[in-house]
């Protein structure tokens, strides 16, 4: 085993504690030498046997957690509940929590012993310990001698000795250990989609290369097991260990369920590799390799030796991670210890983490057990230096970048725009091997001899990073179950503009925006940003030209008639956040930055709810309804429902007095947990429904009827569409919204998603829905389909867009390069839609600003701006730079559209530039590899650049191009003649400084054409003569 960061821990069901091991009641395989049995006794009320669970609100370890527990008011019923704890040991505690009841325990068939069980609620207890026995197995025996339930969480042996049987379980995100975790290989191309749940790969119905994708999991033990899903959709698997016990296993079911597969027993206790090859046959309609879990069993790994540095220099104000090999290196270093014997000068941390304090030595003890080693540690005093460079704003500047970032030292970048755009880059400050503090920005005028672009309109602003889960939890209700460890950095928050601090060798990126106004004059405009600390008298100057091209583009709300971006919004989330009323005033207060900065970046359409959780708990929340439905549903005691809008009506005109809601998307006739939610006697019911039956109609007309004449009303009704998303689109729910129509005969427009254009009613509906959006793996997948049906829309004069959402690579989330984002945009217009489509714009995560790591998708899947800090007075919204990168990808796909629109001649060097980068980057897991990242960094860079490229062409065409430097000449000769006043007569005088005025707004006029040009520079020229 490899400590870096902290001594990691297998996920084990029987796991070694400090005095004992621990097992845990999930553990009750009767082969090994400890497990739990349980009763399969009915209850009074019919249910069979125990309820197992996780339960969040029980404080301590994983093992705390989980529980077995029964609980029945009838006395007789409850003692036919009984458990029992199998040991191989001298020695027993069994835990579990305060139940207000007594148990009953019995050892090896000996005397019976009663106890009542004390302690705090949700708190771990002893329930039963007994110890001093004779080594061997035991059994205790629990019932419940009257009262109403019986829980355990865990037991502890003691006195296990070597030779018991470990049975650690592996799931399939477990990747970064050598040993006991998967490794996943496929060709380029294709992936492996991994999550907590499940691991699998989709080839779809045929794959003459299935057989080079495969997973392996390399052990150490004398037995394994795997447990995949069958379902119809999956295919075969050929499974072998170190090249033996060969065993084709289908995973074809015509049910989908769990079951174990293959295993191998009788293994030496010793190294093996597990196989599980993808086929190219298959029973089912796909090839998919699929797997749950793995089993791997072991004698108790035993720990002999640690490898550590026998030295080390740190300078003063740095930490290092103590690097510690355990031998063998599988062996498990779970109770490992660290101390210094001088903390004043080096401390360390419980995880192994020195801190060098001042300067002087230390010696650092570390401990596992009986194995003990020690490391010298001096430290030196730190000098202040502080350096940065120009990077390359594609790409992520994390910590761990600063051998690359101090390696650079670029100081002076030239970049384009046109009028009214924005031109991006981003600096990379560094605390060369010290710590800095107040390291502040300072951005001078952008000027030329023609003009100036205010300072003001310069945003240089410090990027903050936060925690992401460098995997994917998976899908699933767990709506509050956030997962540990695995923790990476990204660098996306656009913080703040004030003053901050760096750590010892830390990493600071700036993020650089420079505004262009509309009546900007053309031209190559310089200037400067600096960089400088309290610490040292070194100013870094960052040196930057603006290339501003002669095309004004369009401002952010005419995108609709362009290319536009939507994203969809959760205004609950924030009220949740930051404590507060619902479309109150304060809240309203809160939204304004949030959606201005939507409308600044092409956004219109806004996002609505019609049922309480309609995306069924995905968005994160600490209430009972994690996302409320903006109208709320009361059934009457007559049975009928009546519609409250109140909330639905506050949210659409305060985007309405914003200027954008032109498109009002009511989400949904689909919600994700398929049932009509409403309020009745005080309580919220949810009730299921079955699509088509007589109750779905009767429901869903009635609420319809409702909202079209409350639409209509409010003089809504053109801009709404009823939002439906994958899981929810069918031709019924269609054929109702067809049936419901307004005061002018009209019926609702509908906005889908899907990411499925092939089989059953895919291409039918496809076809009906008026405002589509299409997932862009669908595209990447079936190209040839999509442009077919691309086809067919533009015929039907439909909306066509594409999205990104959870499992898309390349993707959007936090550990996502920039580049990809600007990729999905591009790619999007690449394959002729007219807008892209994302969930989500602000769906927030408990504490966003530190760590967005999500229950059950990738970090930063749900939200691409950030919040401020809950306690400042006026809260604004904070960018990322994801958010950014989108933005400059919709802003230069509506450019090209001008520029093709205007000279269809250019269409050839367009298609050119997009073709030039690809449809996928080699990725692993759920993102790309550091090589993909690398790659659709330069490519994107290279359409950028292309785009100023073909609009030097665009100007040549239209002749907008015009030179300044005989009116700039004439000017300049003018100039020294103004305090010559005496040389001239009253009159000329006045005429000569009324034509230099005329001359210098001319100059500076961005829309002065040639000949305007010239008869002021001939004017001024005529009039300076005395």
């Amino acid at each position: 085993m490899f400590v870096t960061i902290f001594p990691t821990q297998p996920i084990n069901i029987l796991a070694k504690a400090e005095n004992g091991v621990i097992v845990d009641d999930t553990q009750t395989d009767q082969a090994l030498d400890h497990y739990f049995t349980f009763s399969d006794a009915t209850d009074s009320t019919g249910k069979k046997g125990w309820a197992a669970d996780t339960k969040e609100a029980i404080n301590g370890s994983h093992e705390a957690k989980t529980q077995h527990w029964v609980w029945t008011q009838d006395q007789e019923e409850a003692k036919k509940h009984t458990y029992t704890f199998t040991f191989k040991g001298t020695g027993v505690k069994l835990y579990g929590v305060k139940n207000d009841n007594q148990n009953s325990f019995q050892l090896d068939n000996g005397n019976v012993e009663t106890l009542t069980i004390n302690g705090s609620a949700n708190q771990i207890t002893t329930l039963y310990e007994k110890q001093d026995l004779e080594y061997g197995t035991h059994t205790v025996s629990v019932t419940l001698p009257f009262g109403t339930g019986l829980q355990v969480s865990y037991a502890e042996v003691f006195g296990a000795k070597e030779g018991s049987t470990v049975k650690e379980t592996i799931l399939p995100n477990k990747t970064e250990e050598k040993y006991n975790a998967f490794q996943y290989h496929a060709y380029e191309g294709a992936s492996w989609t991994v999550g907590e749940k499940e691991a699998y790969i989709d080839l779809g119905a045929s794959d003459d290369k299935a057989e080079q994708c495969y997973y392996e999991i390399p052990f150490v033990g004398n037995k394994i097991t795997i447990t995949a899903t069958k379902a119809p959709v999956h295919g075969i698997v050929k499974f072998t260990v170190d090249g033996e016990h060969e065993r084709t296993v289908d995973l074809y079911a015509k049910n989908r369920h769990d079951e174990l597969v293959y295993v191998v027993d009788g293994l030496s206790e010793d190294t093996h590799t597990l196989k599980a090859v993808t086929q190219k046959t298959k029973t089912g309609s796909k090839i998919v390799n699929q797997v749950v879990k793995a089993e791997v069993y072991h004698a108790p790994y035993v720990l002999k030796d640690i490898v550590i540095d026998a030295s080390m220099t740190l300078i003063q104000g740095s930490t290092k991670q103590i690097k510690a090999t355990s031998v063998p290196e599988y062996a498990p270093m779970d109770d490992l210890s660290f101390s210094s014997d001088h903390a004043d000068i080096v401390s360390v941390d419980e995880n192994g983490k020195l801190s060098a304090l001042k300067e002087g030595s230390a010696t650092i003890r570390v401990a596992c057990g009986d194995v003990v080693k020690t490391m010298e540690v001096k430290v030196l005093p730190q000098t202040k230096q502080i350096a940065g460079t120009i990077v390359d704003e594609n790409l992520q500047y994390t910590q761990d970048t600063y051998e690359k970032v101090s390696t650079m030292g670029q100081m002076e970048e030239t970049i384009s725009a046109w009028r009214n755009d924005s031109a991006v880059s981003e600096i990379a400050i560094i605390a060369k091997d010290s710590s800095l503090e107040d390291v502040s920005i300072e951005v001078s005028d952008f000027t030329n001899a023609y003009g100036t672009i205010d300072a003001s309109n310069v945003d240089a602003t410090f990027v903050k990073s936060v925690d992401a889960y460098t995997g994917m939890p998976g899908w699933g209700y767990a709506p509050n179950r956030y997962p540990v460890g695995n923790r990476a950095e990204s660098s996306d928050v656009l913080y703040t503009k004030d003053a901050v601090d760096i750590p010892f060798a830390g990493v600071q990126p700036i993020w650089v925006n420079v505004n262009i106004p509309k009546d900007t004059t053309a031209g190559v405009y310089t200037g400067t940003i600096k960089v400088s600390c309290k610490d040292t008298k070194e100013v870094l100057t960052f040196t930057y030209h603006v290339n501003v091209q002669n095309v004004v583009l369009p401002d952010a709300t005419e995108f609709e008639n362009g290319f536009d971006i939507e994203l969809w919004q959760y205004p609950y989330s924030s009220a949740e956040y930051y404590g507060v009323e619902p479309f109150s005033k304060k809240h309203f207060e809160i939204l304004e930055s949030i959606m201005e900065k939507y409308k600044s970046i092409g956004g219109h359409a806004i996002t609505t709810t019609i049922n309480e959780d309609a995306w069924d708990r995905q968005t994160y929340s600490k209430n009972e309804v994690h996302y409320p439905s903006m109208v709320k549903w009361t059934k009457e005691k007559d049975g009928s429902f009546t519609y409250d809008f109140t909330d639905f009506d506050k949210w659409v005109q305060f985007n309405k007095d914003l200027g954008i809601g032109d498109k009002i998307v009511i989400y949904s006739i689909a919600p994700w947990h398929n049932s009509f939610t409403y309020w009745e006697n005080g309580k919220l019911v949810k009730e299921r429904f079955t699509v088509g039956s007589k109750r779905y109609n009767e429901v869903w007309t009635d609420f319809f009827t409702a909202m079209v004449k409350h639409l209509d009303e409010k003089g809504w009704f053109d801009d709404a569409y009823v939002g439906i998303d994958e899981r929810g689109l069918s031709e019924t729910a269609l054929n109702l919204l067809d049936t419901i129509k307004n005061k002018d005969g009209k019926t609702l427009k509908t906005a889908g998603a899907m990411d499925n254009l092939t089989g059953g009613e895919h291409p039918k509906l496809a076809r009906r829905i008026d405002d589509l959006n299409v997932g862009d793996t669908v595209v990447q997948n079936n190209p040839e389909v999509f442009q077919q049906l691309l086809k067919d829309r533009n015929a039907l004069g439909l909306k066509t867009t594409l999205y990104s959402c959870t499992g898309h690579i390349p993707g959007n989330f936090s550990l996502s390069a920039p580049a990809e984002n600007y990729w999905s945009i591009l790619f999007a217009y690449k394959n002729g839609t007219t807008g892209f489509l994302r969930w989500a714009y602000d769906a927030w995560v408990e504490d966003p600003l530190r760590d967005t790591s999500h229950s059950s998708f990738e970090a930063g899947d749900c939200f691409l701006i950030f919040p401020d800090e809950k306690n400042v007075a006026n809260p604004t919204a904070k960018s990322s730079i994801r958010l950014e990168k989108m933005a400059q990808g919709v802003r230069d796909v509506n450019k090209l559209m001008l520029m093709t629109e205007e000279f269809p001649q250019l269409q050839a060097d367009v298609d050119a530039l997009l073709n030039s980068f690809d449809t996928r980057y080699e990725s692993k897991g759920y993102y790309l590899t550091d090589s993909g990242k690398q790659e659709i960094a330069k490519d994107m860079n290279t359409v950028h650049d292309g785009i100023a490229k073909i609009t030097e062409k665009y100007l040549a065409l239209k002749g907008t191009g015009v030179n300044r430097d005989k009116l700039l000449q004439a000017i300049e000769n003018a100039k020294p003649l103004l305090s010559e006043k005496d040389l001239y007569t009253v009159e000329s005088f006045t005429a000569f400084e009324a034509a230099y005025q005329e001359a210098e707004k001319a100059l500076r006029d961005a829309n002065s054409t040639q000949e305007n040009l010239d008869k002021a520079a001939n004017a001024l020229v005529n009039t300076q003569k005395a």
